[in-house]
């Protein structure tokens, strides 16, 4: 096995420069001794083996799913949700125009009657009164107000009969 691009990609992964690395080994080698540190090499080199075999086969896999997926109907499918939304999207433009219209228009007809009830006299009751005319201005009572009976008795049906 090739250990030294495996020690370059190591020293990649993990910022390790090669002084680092050196350092490392010397204290693998003493902990370790001579004798074991072949066997650990081989088992490291193992190890690191494995671990790009199965991200490799992971990655062909992926890609493979990638490449057997019908993007077309993907794009497809993208595209007329775009236009629809496009189509909703212009819908709801104008009906906010329209509704900005309504608003705007009811609006100046409520302002419009706001102002002519403003400009019209306020009838108080007293003031717009001729004189000769029933009301309180001349002393006599209203119409609205006062009880016809009292001031004019009229005859009811029970007594023109009798």
């Amino acid at each position: 096995m090739k250990l030294v691009p495996v020690l370059s990609k190591i020293c990649i992964m993990f910022d390790i420069g090669f002084w680092e690395l050196c350092i490392i080994g010397v204290v693998l080698l003493l902990v370790l001794g001579p004798e074991r540190m072949p066997e650990v090499a081989r088992k490291a080199g193992y190890w690191v083996g494995r671990t790009r075999r199965t991200v490799n086969n992971l990655r062909a896999e992926m890609k493979r799913e990638l490449d057997a997926m019908p993007t077309n109907e993907i794009s497809q499918a993208a595209k007329l949700a775009k236009e629809g939304l496009s189509d909703i999207q212009a819908e709801m433009t104008e009906l906010n125009k329209g509704l900005k219209e309504k608003v705007a228009t009811v609006t100046d007809e409520i302002e419009g009657v706001a102002n002519t009830r403003l400009d019209e006299p306020q009838d108080s009751g007293e003031g717009d009164m001729k004189p000769g005319e029933p009301g309180e201005a001349n002393g006599t009572p209203d119409d609205n107000n006062a009880d016809d009976s009292a001031t004019h008795p009229k005859a009811t049906d029970s007594e023109k009969t009798s």
